[in-house]
């Protein structure tokens, strides 16, 4: 009985973790790539890489510019329907971590029964 308890708890923890929103999390490596190419831009060995700066540059930027669009739409939409446990994780891929423990806290105040919570939380 225990093992199944500790499978159900594993496995909750994961859900948690990889639920994360995943429209944010590709603005998120959108931009990475982009910065990549910028910085990979910067070193050119024949002084024409002014364009390709640019580029990079702009993409960045329009990256940066749908990574917190799709933020906001998230934030909106766990305004409409959310519990404790989605704001954590909202604030967790944030990496506004004080604000995700004190979201999980109030999970676990309104379900102190739940143990993937616990280890969520001792996790962040």
């Amino acid at each position: 009985m225990l093992a199944n308890d500790c499978v159900r708890a594993v496995a909750v923890s994961l859900a948690l973790l990889l639920g994360a929103s995943t429209v944010a999390s590709a603005q998120k490596a959108a931009f990475v790539d982009a910065f990549v190419a910028f910085h990979s831009a910067l070193f050119g060995t024949y002084g024409d890489e002014g364009p390709d700066v640019t580029a990079a540059l702009e993409r960045m930027s329009a990256s940066l510019d749908l990574w917190e669009q799709s933020r906001r739409e998230t934030e909106a939409q766990l305004r409409a329907r959310s519990t404790p446990s989605d704001w954590a994780r909202f604030y967790a891929d944030a990496r506004q971590f004080d604000a995700a423990i004190a979201a999980m806290r109030d999970a676990i105040a309104a379900e102190p029964a739940r143990a993937p919570l616990y280890i969520y939380l001792g996790r962040l």
